[in-house]
C-alpha cells in the first residue's frame, strides 16, 4: 500500500456581518450616492449588532438606477464581508 502524506494549510477566513440602515440616497444625474450606517436600537437583534459594530459608515456610488431604487431610506440591510480570493 502506497500512502502519501498530505500537507494541509490552515487558513483563517475572516467573515463579518453588519446590519446597517440607509440614511441617505442622493441623486447625481443618472446615478446615486448611498450612505449606510450601523443600526443602533429598535429591536433585540439591532442591539446585538450594535454591541459588535457600534460605529462606521458604508458609502457607495451606484451608477445603475435600478440597483439604487432597491435601497429605501430608513430601511435596514445586512452587509457581509469576506475575503476576495
Amino acid at each position: 500500500m502506497n500512502l502519501k502524506l498530505l500537507k494541509l494549510k490552515v487558513v483563517k477566513v475572516v467573515k463579518m456581518r453588519c446590519k446597517v440602515t440607509c440614511n441617505a440616497k442622493i441623486p447625481n444625474g443618472d446615478s446615486f450616492y448611498l450612505y449606510l450606517s450601523p443600526v443602533v436600537g429598535g429591536s433585540e437583534e439591532n442591539k446585538e449588532f450594535f454591541k459588535w459594530t457600534p460605529g462606521g459608515c458604508v458609502y457607495f456610488y451606484v451608477v445603475d438606477p435600478s440597483t439604487a431604487n432597491q435601497f429605501e431610506l430608513g430601511k435596514s440591510y445586512y452587509v457581509d464581508f469576506s475575503p476576495a480570493e
